[in-house]
């Protein structure tokens, strides 16, 4: 009797250790996932799920997709299964150079070569049919997340998730979306694939390239635990790490990987991330580390009815890395440029950005040829090479914008450079934010004893004597919207925003206020007007600009005659300030009303 109960007891346990092993070997192939949505119309989406496979891995069978809702990150409502998800394509997009056999040879087998595979699975849902329609028009259940899982996280993570099970997701805030104008959103997509290993010692700039064309979202970034279970589980971590600090970077001293980070050193040091564009930087140590990172994107909008930003959609990006003790002697191309941009809207705006890649010396006797291209993030906007036979290159963005470009929040695009070493290649992404902002006219008007800018908005202000050559006035008012002259004289004021910038008509202040400093050559009739008024002038004007009261440009044309006709019909009723430009003297500016 007690042999066949040991017998049992040894077969019991042999199942045990055999399901965990089974378990660990199908948790080996994950390396990361991140999910996206698309607006179809009438009420349907497309959901897309990538999982990257570690090819050394076991085959990646299809994985579970469910979804939930509730407000703050809760899953109040219940969780539903939407569909399932169909798998639509498997690419190798393994780092490699061009000489190198793809390492995922065949796609999905278990032990071929180090690389990585995409999966991609899909699934069409649709808020008008069950169970998805159970979420809508109630208030406690706004915020719907899609979510994938798999078991488990792989057994080789040395920061503390490993043998944690697997989430990924995406969530839409059908509630907040109603508030917008438009009523509808597909979340960013990812222009650049996860990074999955990285050289030990060896500097890493990275940037998920999300992208949104088709809503133009506002998208803050933000580091976020990976997840063991839903709404809001977190993987273990073991110190000292933890989502905030996921690897073991540069330190000086090395006796903390949470340091200041800088990530404009030679090498980076800490662990470096930029909030507002998504960009990492940080140089790993420990040469036989896996971290996790996981990046979630929020994207916002403006209420239409309050003009507060609210949260319509987030998204997260979950990557494994392996750090590689050997890279065959390598350095990281540097991308140099301006990676923060103010520009005005209908001005074309060029930066060069510079490639360069520093040989590794004695190591590496024959230098890398680096080349690069950009993720089309800005609409309009061109990537050239000055010289493409040069090895380490130079490359023009340009963009032609137009008025109307102007908007709130910033427009993003990615560079990414690669040395075409072998093997691996070295690649290095970094995002450049452009602020379009609006153009400015620079108006005055007199609030005795001030002279003011009607434009208080503008980034800077700069008073200047037109008595004294337009030198700046030296005063204490003299860099403010608001000036309050010391002497009586001939003032106007220059205010740029951005590469934005205009000054004023000179303007005589003195103890009977304002008055402008030439006598008028332009006669307006009618005016009050109601769609047309006609303008002359003892000189040929050339151009003929109308200002709202605010200093927004609301008509503009180029002429080249005294006299002329003006149809204003789409403008409303208020008043404006008419500016006329003259080839060979200062504008003039004068005062129209339209009934």
């Amino acid at each position: 009797m007690k042999k066949k109960l040991s017998f049992k007891l040894k077969s019991l346990l042999l199942l045990i250790a055999l399901n965990a092993l089974v378990n660990y070997t199908r948790a080996s192939h994950m390396l990361g996932a991140d999910m996206s949505y698309s607006f179809l119309g009438n009420g349907k989406y497309k959901i897309t799920a990538k999982v990257y496979r570690d090819c050394r891995g076991v085959p990646m069978g299809i994985v579970s997709f469910k979804a939930f809702a509730g407000i703050n990150g809760s899953s109040g409502c219940g969780t539903v299964t939407p569909t399932t998800l169909t798998r639509t394509s498997i690419k190798d997009i393994s780092n490699i150079c061009s000489t190198a056999n793809a390492p995922c040879n065949p796609q999905n087998t278990y032990g071929t070569g180090q690389g990585v595979e995409e999966h991609t699975f899909e699934a069409i849902v649709d808020f008008k049919t069950s169970p998805l329609n159970t979420f809508v028009n109630k208030s406690s259940c706004c915020e719907v997340t899609f979510y994938i899982n798999e078991c488990c996280r792989n057994g080789a993570i040395t920061t503390g998730p490993a043998g944690n099970d697997f989430y990924s997701s995406c969530m839409i805030n059908i509630c907040n979306i109603q508030k917008s104008i438009k009523k509808s959103n597909s979340s960013p997509i990812y222009t650049t694939p996860p990074t999955a290993f990285l050289c030990c010692n060896t500097p890493w700039y990275f940037n998920n390239g999300a992208l949104d064309t088709i809503d133009f979202d506002s998208i803050s970034y933000k580091l976020v635990p990976g997840l063991s279970n839903v709404p809001n589980t977190s993987v273990n971590y073991t110190a000292p790490f933890s989502f905030e600090y996921p690897m073991t970077p540069y330190c000086v001293p090395n006796t903390s990987i949470k340091c200041t980070p800088n990530p404009n050193a030679n090498p980076p040091t800490g662990f470096y991330f930029d909030s507002t564009n998504g960009n990492i930087v940080a140089t790993p140590t420990k040469c036989d580390e896996v971290p996790l990172i996981v990046i979630e994107q929020t994207e916002w909008r403006k209420d239409s009815a309050t003009g507060k930003w609210i949260v319509v959609g987030k998204s997260r990006r979950d990557m494994q890395l392996t750090i590689l003790e050997n890279c065959n002697n390598n350095k990281q191309p540097i991308i140099s440029g301006d990676f923060n941009i103010t520009i005005c809207e209908g001005t074309k705006y060029c930066q060069k950005i510079k490639i360069t890649d520093e040989t590794f010396t004695p190591n590496q006797t024959v230098p890398d040829t680096v080349v690069a291209q950009w993720n089309n993030g800005i609409l309009g906007g061109t990537f050239t090479a000055v010289d493409n036979t040069s090895r380490e290159k130079e490359y023009e963005f340009c963009w032609q914008t137009k008025i109307g470009d102007a908007r709130p929040n910033s427009y993003q695009f990615t560079v990414t450079a690669t040395d075409q070493h072998c093997s691996p290649p070295a690649i290095t992404v970094r995002a450049f934010k452009v602020k379009v902002v609006p153009q400015i006219s620079a108006l005055v008007v007199n609030q005795d004893p001030y002279l003011v800018s009607i434009d208080s908005n503008a980034a800077s202000f700069r008073w200047l004597d037109c008595n004294n050559n337009y030198s700046p006035v030296n005063a204490p008012s003299a860099n403010n919207y608001r000036f309050k002259p010391e002497n009586n004289g001939k003032y106007a004021v220059e205010i740029t925003n951005g590469n934005c910038k205009d000054t004023s008509l000179c303007y005589d202040f003195n103890s009977l206020g304002l008055e402008d400093l030439h006598k008028s050559s332009v006669a307006i009739f009618p005016n009050p007007f109601k769609n047309e008024v006609k303008i002359s002038a003892t000189e040929k004007i050339t151009k003929i600009e109308v200002y709202d009261l605010l200093g927004k440009l609301a008509f503009k044309m180029n002429v080249n005659k005294s006299e002329m006709t003006l149809n204003l019909a789409e403008l409303t009723r208020g008043t404006y300030l008419l500016k006329v430009h003259f080839a060979n003297k200062l504008p003039e500016m004068k005062q129209i009303i339209k009934d």
